[in-house]
């Protein structure tokens, strides 16, 4: 016999509502991210869009979506 599941609680339902929000709010960075380097946007202007502190944070993101894409790490100068 299949129990039946519990209903959520309104704060749990929020939670989920959060990190569906942060995931949709990182994947359009990300998006936005390898588009720019896609179109030869100099890193330093993608860097202030994002308010990043530092290149190597821009550098780090720009690595890690390419290293999804493609499946290996970028060679860097």
């Amino acid at each position: 016999m299949m129990q039946q599941a519990q209903p959520k609680s309104a704060a749990t339902r929020k939670d989920a509502a959060a990190v569906r929000s942060l995931a949709d709010l990182f994947s359009g960075v990300t998006t936005m991210l390898s588009t720019s380097f896609n179109r030869d946007v100099p890193q330093h202007v993608v860097q202030k869009i994002l308010d990043h502190d530092s290149a190597q944070m821009t550098a780090h993101y720009a690595n890690s979506q390419e290293l999804h894409q493609t499946g290996e790490k970028p060679q860097v100068a």
